[in-house]
C-alpha cells in the first residue's frame, strides 16, 4: 500500500521482513539478500530493474543523501513493513537557508572541487543567483574555497 501525502510518502508492505530479519540488520547489510519470489524478482532482474540484490536500501540511502533530503525512515509498523519517505530537506528555508542554496549544496557535495562555471551549467540558473548563494554558503560556514583564484573550487568544510 502507498500513501501519498503533501511532504511525505509511506510505503508498507503486510507482513514485515522476512526470516526475522531486524530493521538494524537491514541497515547495516547484516544479512544475505534472497528473493520471496524468485518468478517477479527474475523477471526484474532481466528487465534491468534490479542492479544487484540486496543493495536497494543502501542505494536509497545514498540517493537522498546526495540530494540533501531527509534519511528514510524504516519501521515494523502493525504487522508490516513501513518505509516513510520525506521531500524535506536537511537544511530547511527556516534556518536560513533555501531550496536554491540546499541544491548548490548538493552539488557541491555530489562534486566538490568544481568552479562556479561547473555549477552554473550543472543548476542551469544565472551566476548571479549561484555567486549569492555560494555567498550564503560560505557565510554560513557550509563551504570553502581552496585553491587557486583561476583554478581552485568549492568544497564542504
Amino acid at each position: 500500500m502507498i500513501r501519498v501525502y503533501y511532504n511525505s510518502i509511506e510505503f508498507f508492505n503486510p507482513g514485515g521482513l522476512a526470516d526475522n530479519l531486524t530493521i538494524d540488520q537491514l541497515l547495516r547489510e547484516d544479512y544475505s539478500p534472497w528473493a520471496r519470489n524468485k518468478r517477479i524478482s527474475a523477471t526484474f532482474k532481466e528487465a534491468h530493474f534490479i542492479e544487484k540484490y540486496g543493495s536497494g536500501i543502501k542505494r536509497i540511502q545514498e540517493g537522498f543523501a546526495s540530494y540533501g533530503l531527509r534519511p528514510p525512515v524504516f519501521e515494523n509498523f502493525q504487522h508490516g513493513f513501513r518505509v516513510i519517505v520525506s521531500s524535506k530537506l536537511l537544511f530547511e528555508s527556516n534556518e536560513g537557508v533555501s531550496e536554491g542554496v540546499n541544491l548548490l549544496f548538493n552539488q557541491i557535495r555530489t562534486n566538490p572541487g568544481k568552479r562556479a562555471p561547473f555549477l552554473v551549467n550543472e543548476l542551469l540558473v544565472p551566476v548571479k543567483i549561484v555567486e549569492r548563494w555560494l555567498k550564503i554558503l560560505r557565510d554560513d560556514h557550509k563551504i570553502e574555497f581552496r585553491g587557486a583564484p583561476k583554478s581552485g573550487g568549492y568544497w564542504l568544510k
